[in-house]
């Protein structure tokens, strides 16, 4: 998983629908539908590994195992991020950490071959709105960075699914006080992303009571490519 709609930052159990599959979350497992088909992703089967663990306990039970046994022991909040209807793959995350900032490892499972890949890492309070390009090729989402009530922040992440790089941004503001919350996040082309976001004053956020304070709203546009260069 404030007024930032960190909604991954705990993820509970339930079903979301993606475009032509519904999607079951378990503590143990991701259950894929797609009319009368199912496919199940094993969440302790991941290859996370000792040293993925935030937490020390954790990471000692783990470095205790077999080697390259999946570090059972730090798998948390399994969540779909994207699905990418084209090429019949699920983008998804698990936490390795359990504080409100904390690590997470980003995968992708692939309906043909029943084949998990694990893709990169990324750290924060949750994530939200995942997209996927028109061709697959880029990932983006929301990241949540939790300072506090009045200080939630929101950048926008984008991944390269073929190179495996990625790059984080967020909306330029007129001063250091000014906190942005990302509303809405849609690919207009291959490689550009129309967005909207809304933003606060920190400082009157903490001096306001029931949450009223002056807000503004503005519209972006991001080209993925200069991210990159």
């Amino acid at each position: 998983m404030s007024p930032a709609p960190a909604q991954n930052s705990q993820v509970q159990q339930g079903t979301q629908n993606f475009g032509s599959v519904e999607i079951s979350i378990h503590d143990d497992r991701l259950d894929i539908r797609r009319g009368a088909r199912e496919w199940h992703v094993g969440i302790f089967q991941l290859p996370v590994l000792p040293a993925d663990c935030d937490n020390p306990t954790e990471r000692e039970k783990c470095e205790r195992l077999p080697k390259q046994s999946p570090c059972v022991a730090c798998i948390h909040y399994p969540s779909p991020i994207a699905w990418d209807e084209a090429n019949q793959r699920l983008c998804f995350a698990v936490a390795t950490g359990i504080s409100q900032n904390r690590p997470w490892i980003i995968f992708r499972y692939s309906l043909d071959g029943n084949q998990v890949t694990r893709v990169t890492a990324d750290y924060g309070a949750g994530f939200d709105m995942g997209t996927l390009s028109p061709s697959g090729k880029y990932l983006a989402y929301v990241n949540y960075a939790h300072i506090g009530i009045c200080e939630t922040r929101s950048f926008i992440t984008v991944l390269d699914l073929n190179s495996r790089q990625s790059a984080s941004t967020s909306y330029s503001t007129k001063s250091d006080d000014e906190i942005v919350l990302i509303q809405s996040l849609r690919w207009a082309t291959e490689t550009a992303l129309d967005y909207s976001a809304e933003i606060h004053s920190e400082a009157e956020c903490r001096h306001s009571e029931a949450g009223n304070y002056s807000k503004r709203s503005v519209a972006a546009y991001l080209e993925v490519v200069k991210l990159f260069h």
